[in-house]
């Protein structure tokens, strides 16, 4: 039991952390960034991404098993048993129910996106503009710009 948990948990992370820091990097810090229009649309995509940070996780759980449950038992599961079905995790039947742990590891993925975002956000954020600018005069690549941010608050 305690390793279908621990292969649940490694699902959910490694699924929502690149995702995540993929969608924060691309919508806010581009948008803030640029002094074009992108100011309307990162702020909105702020309020959007709080907003869903907000939300109950009973809600989120309520969601899965109604809604994803039966999506992922109707479409995915019996896609994954056809085609990955020579891995073990994905062999025998298919679940016709959708209560699994893959859907419980996608609504958890789902669930810590938004509160993810919202840290990563606020994160960036907080960079003061000219270390940004200084770390890109010295030649760093706008990801080494990036990826070393947190470093930069010094």
């Amino acid at each position: 039991m305690q390793f279908w948990l621990q292969i649940g948990f490694m699902v959910t992370i490694f699924g929502a952390i690149p995702f995540t820091d993929a969608m924060v990097v691309r919508y806010v810090d581009d948008a803030y960034r640029s002094r074009v229009s992108g100011m309307r649309l990162a702020v909105s995509f702020g309020y959007f991404i709080d907003l869903l940070a907000a939300i109950p996780s009973v809600v989120f759980g309520l969601w899965g098993i109604a809604v994803l449950a039966p999506i992922l038992s109707r479409s995915v599961y019996p896609w994954l048993e056809d085609n990955l079905g020579f891995l073990p995790f994905f062999a025998g039947p298919a679940s016709t129910s959708g209560r699994t742990m893959m859907t419980v590891a996608v609504v958890l993925a789902v669930m810590i996106l938004p509160i993810i975002t919202a840290i990563s956000r606020e994160v960036f954020l907080q960079t003061p503009r000219l270390h940004e600018e200084a770390s890109l005069a010295l030649g760093a690549t706008k990801w080494e710009m990036i990826r070393h941010r947190d470093r930069m608050k010094t």
